[in-house]
């Protein structure tokens, strides 16, 4: 059953997703967050007759989803997880893929689709957790379904 109320964000998880029978999904490990970001493009269509507001329709999207999350090293994360340096290969070589976010809880939202890593950061702050972001830039339409 779908979550009720506010869904905590604890239960969100970003995978990929390898096709099957079944399905394979591997998570990014270690993810303190997730963001799903789409940006639709405006065209403008006003004319004479709009007087002195414009007018505008909605033209294509483009979608992104960013992680953040902790660093551990390779072997540590063990098999069924993507590492940072799983994540990292991945951007190197270009690799396209497919990204899934979803709830665990059966109901809740779904977004799946087609990317590439856009972006990979590490970073190492002094007296704390090192830690790694991406952005997955999506290729095609997102879909959206539920768990």
């Amino acid at each position: 059953m779908a979550t009720t109320g506010i869904t905590n964000g604890s239960l969100v998880t970003l995978y990929k997703k390898v096709a099957g029978t079944p399905d394979t999904l591997t998570a990014f490990a270690n993810g303190t967050g997730s963001n799903f970001n789409i940006d639709i493009d405006q065209i403008e269509v006003s004319n004479k007759d709009s007087g002195a507001g414009s007018e505008f329709i909605p033209g294509k999207y483009n979608w992104t989803l960013d992680f953040e999350g902790f660093y551990e090293d390779d072997a540590s994360v063990g098999s069924g997880k993507e590492s940072a340096k799983d994540i990292l290969t991945m951007a190197i070589a270009k690799d396209k893929f497919t990204a899934q976010l979803a709830s665990s809880v059966s109901g809740d939202i779904e977004l799946e689709g087609d990317v590439y890593i856009s972006n990979f950061s590490l970073g190492a702050p002094y007296n704390d957790g090192m830690t790694f972001t991406c952005t997955l830039q999506g290729t095609g339409v997102i879909t959206l379904g539920t768990v």
